[in-house]
């Protein structure tokens, strides 16, 4: 195979690679460490050893089934008590007549390995169906769905088997987004697809699966899908070499390196370099030319559109297209739509977006182009290319309000944009506690309720969220005593889906030193995507009672109650508060 004179791919590897597994595949794990002791619930496992084994021998005894679930897994692995199969077995059969999902995965796991019982791949099977039907844990999807690849316990089915990669993959696995990538491509359990084959290896490489890097370099190289890419089949066979160096991966780089041009070298170099931000949902770092029309800032109406802050923004010379002012937002996106109305030229480079919801969003990149609000410009600019819902067509994100401050005026309706080198912060107003992580800006507040009120601890800025608190799971489930009363349940919808979440009545907030009247919290019902790595969200909810202020380069946050901002009565009497067990 040939493309203008250069050789590009063997026949025989084209061959080799789209007609079985790959000969390099991530090892499959066996069985006991697809267990959900040994991934989902590793936390479980760590907070088991700091348990006093009697105390929750006692819980289950008294009949609590997940106790009877921990007694269970302490017999397996001999952690605080003697390893004893038998008894692993008498306690989390206890728990599985309570239906306990983990403990039906554990009687599952003994029946595979003949640990207690006799070894038995057909009652393994269903205990692990049992299991996986119930819930969401991923370990038990990937037995189910190797199972029915392997025919192990069951009878053989790739229709079935692709079904449970998809269900595993959607819940964040990277091995069987990897898999099910494999069956479409191939067509097994399914036609042909070579699109949801590509998205299926870019996620999986995402989490930095080098096989899934290797079948994407091979995809830009050879056009499969993706318009042909040279430098980006360079950026991902060098990812893809840095953990394998088999045959097919050491040939495809010899052959891609041959072919490219000095620059174009550099330029994969470049993205590999970058692959780190990449991977946290960053885009590159570029200089970015920006000029102000008069001075040293530029101010400019927003409008309140369902409770988010809207900019008219001209693209390329085209005027009145509508982005939200999105201080949770990594990236500046754009919506494939006005691309289209709008002739946008676009580039060849694929990337996975997320957000709110569990599953990720295949996008690609415009070429350079000019971007100006009102009073200001920004030239050679290139925008991510991904939904973003009916009501607007795009995203200003960190990487292009990084370099300002950026004052928000929410009585005015004003958003100005000013040179950091002649804001004077006399007059912002209280300067909170804040940081930048990863391009997400982070404050300090602290909920008040039923008497009890949190730590101080780190929510993420948010100015593209309608809502106020948005809390994740794990944060309130490490302060129970803040006994959220029911409330009604809704969802919300972002880049990445759904977030299924209850609105919940509070007492009040503390921002600085700044009370809040009853502030709208929403909680959560479980924990995804980004909610899985922070306390959760502050958006225009609460920001709109003050003239909001952020200096990005001085990573510094200022608030002034505006006229909106009422105050709030004395809050109740608080005990002491709890130390929360979650990570930040």
């Amino acid at each position: 195979m040939s493309h203008g004179g250069k050789h590009i791919a063997r026949a025989a590897l084209a061959i080799l690679l789209f007609s079985s597994k790959p000969s390099f595949a991530a090892p499959s794990l066996p069985d006991d460490l697809n267990n959900p002791l040994f991934n989902s619930s590793a936390k479980e496992t760590a907070a088991s050893l700091a348990v006093d084994f009697n105390a929750l021998l006692g819980k289950a005894e008294k009949g609590d089934a997940d106790a009877q679930q921990q007694v269970g897994a302490a017999y397996c692995n001999g952690r605080g008590v003697a390893q004893d199969y038998q008894q692993a077995r008498i306690w989390l059969q206890k728990a599985a007549e309570q239906k306990n999902l983990r403990a039906i995965s554990w009687l599952g796991f003994l029946s595979a390995n003949g640990y207690g019982v006799p070894q038995d791949q057909a009652k393994a099977f269903q205990y692990y169906l049992t299991a996986a039907m119930g819930g969401n844990d991923v370990s038990d999807e990937m037995q189910v769905a190797e199972r029915y690849a392997r025919g192990n316990g069951v009878n053989a089915s790739d229709v079935e088997s692709l079904s449970w990669y998809d269900k595993a993959a959607a819940h964040g696995n990277a091995q069987a987004a990897l898999e099910a990538g494999l069956d479409y491509f191939n067509g097994k359990g399914s036609t042909k697809d070579p699109e949801t084959a590509f998205r299926y290896f870019l996620q999986a490489s995402y989490h930095d699966l080098a096989p899934a890097q290797y079948y994407l370099a091979y995809f830009y190289w050879n056009g499969i899908f993706v318009p042909r890419d040279p430098v980006q089949a360079y950026k991902w066979i060098q990812l893809a070499n840095r953990r394998d160096h088999e045959e097919e991966a050491t040939t495809l780089l010899r052959d891609i390196k041959a072919a490219l041009t000095v620059e174009q070298v550099t330029q994969g170099e470049a993205l590999v370099d970058g692959w780190s931000r990449e991977m946290r949902g960053e885009g590159p770092i570029v200089p970015l030319h920006s000029t102000f029309a008069t001075g040293s800032s530029a101010k400019m109406p927003f409008e309140n559109i369902a409770g988010e802050i809207v900019l008219t923004t001209t693209i390329n010379g085209h005027d009145k297209v509508k982005f939200i002012l999105d201080t949770g937002a990594s990236l500046t996106i754009i919506d494939g739509i006005c691309v289209s109305q709008y002739k946008i030229p676009t580039g060849t480079t694929y990337r996975s977006f997320g957000g709110i919801g569990k599953d990720t969003v295949l996008g690609s990149h415009t070429a350079d182009l000019s971007l100006a609000l009102p009073g200001l410009t920004f030239d050679h600019v290139s925008l991510d290319i991904a939904p973003c819902g009916a009501r607007v067509d795009g995203i200003l994100g960190y990487d292009l309000l990084r370099n300002f401050v950026i004052k928000i005026d929410y009585v005015a309706k004003t958003v100005e944009f000013m040179d950091p080198k002649s804001f004077n912060a006399s007059q912002a107003g209280q300067l909170l506690p804040a940081r930048i992580v990863h391009t997400k800006i982070f404050v300090q507040a602290k909920l008040i309720n039923s008497n009890f009120e949190s730590d101080n601890e780190e929510f993420v800025l948010d100015t593209g969220c309608s809502d106020g608190f948005v809390l994740a799971h794990h944060y309130v489930l490490s302060y129970p005593n803040l006994a959220f009363a029911k409330g009604w349940e809704g969802a919300a919808e972002g880049i990445g889906g759904t977030l299924w979440a209850e609105r919940v009545p509070c007492f009040g907030a503390q921002v600085g030193d700044i009370l809040l009247k009853k502030p709208i919290v929403t909680v959560a019902k479980r924990d995804q995507s980004m909610f899985q790595h922070m306390n959760g969200l502050i958006g225009n909810e609460v920001w709109k009672y003050f003239d909001l202020t952020i200096d990005y380069p001085g990573q510094r946050v200022y608030l002034k109650p505006n006229s909106h901002y009422e105050t709030p009565p004395a809050p109740p009497p608080v005990a002491a508060a709890v130390k929360p067990a979650g990570p930040d």
